[in-house]
């Protein structure tokens, strides 16, 4: 591995409960090797199977469009979308740990 992939790792392990810092960094992670990729992050957790909800998205040049930010708790005002992925099995049965 070599030496600039061991500090992407690591920037990546740097979050303690700071989501919207960690969105950046995971997109920065994939932004090296995938310079025009967008990142999105989705809530399946509590919605109808194949729906899901834009808890955060960040564009291949980096800009947040979607804050990864709720501080309020108000996942149901997030926009909600059908996805075919979130019909995918690993997605049904996401949970979050206790």
């Amino acid at each position: 591995m070599s030496s600039s992939s061991f500090e992407r790792i690591l920037s990546l392990s740097a979050f303690n409960g700071d989501s919207r810092a960690a969105l950046s960094a995971l997109h920065g992670h994939f932004a090296a090797d995938f310079p025009d990729c967008s990142l999105a992050l989705l809530l399946v957790r509590g919605q109808a199977p194949g729906r899901c909800r834009l808890a955060g998205l960040i564009g291949p040049d980096a800009t947040e469009h979607v804050p990864n930010l709720d501080a309020n708790g108000e996942h149901s005002e997030l926009p909600a979308f059908d996805d075919a992925l979130a019909l995918s099995p690993p997605c049904r049965h996401i949970r979050k740990p206790d």
